[in-house]
């Protein structure tokens, strides 16, 4: 019995062909020619991939360097600069940007004057590092838990 080979389109006769209980004929869909052919390729690019990875490591500061230089040329400054003026447009136009932007902004007048505390550590865990405020509901706007940042994405997550 012969089979046609996938990758070079040749009929070849079956015992050319590695065997793979999990097709129908009980055969690979490649010879054995082009499946070889397909583990060497990928060795090298496995080998280059590790010698890519190898090199960076040795190199990370200065390759860092390198592209911190390149984003900072005049050219590449004055895109992010138009790139983010564009995006801003849009971005702070949406209704609940809007909306959310001026609750934080009662919030913090509320603290400023005194009528509200922040609190120093998270009302979940009890972590003091970065502490947030978090609205489940905009329309109450001072209605507010404190999170830490860890706690406040997991609780934005859970939302969605």
């Amino acid at each position: 019995m012969s089979k046609k080979c996938s990758k070079c389109k040749i009929v070849k006769d079956e015992h050319e062909f590695c065997k793979n209980s999990a097709a129908k004929d009980g055969l690979q869909c490649s010879c054995k020619d082009c499946y070889k052919l397909y583990q060497q390729i990928e060795k090298n690019k496995e080998a280059g991939r590790r010698r890519a990875r190898k090199s960076y490591v040795k190199h990370a500061e200065r390759i860092r360097e390198k592209e911190r230089l390149k984003r900072m040329t005049p050219e590449n400054i004055e895109k992010r600069r138009i790139y983010y003026r564009e995006h801003l447009k849009t971005y702070e136009k949406r209704p609940e940007r809007k909306l959310r932007k001026s609750i934080r902004a009662k919030v913090l007048c509320q603290i400023e004057l005194g009528k509200m505390i922040r609190p120093t550590e998270c009302s979940k865990c009890g972590s003091n590092i970065k502490i947030q405020q978090h609205h489940k509901d905009y329309s109450k706007p001072l209605d507010v838990i404190w999170l830490c940042n860890i706690c406040h994405g997991l609780e934005h997550r859970k939302d969605s």
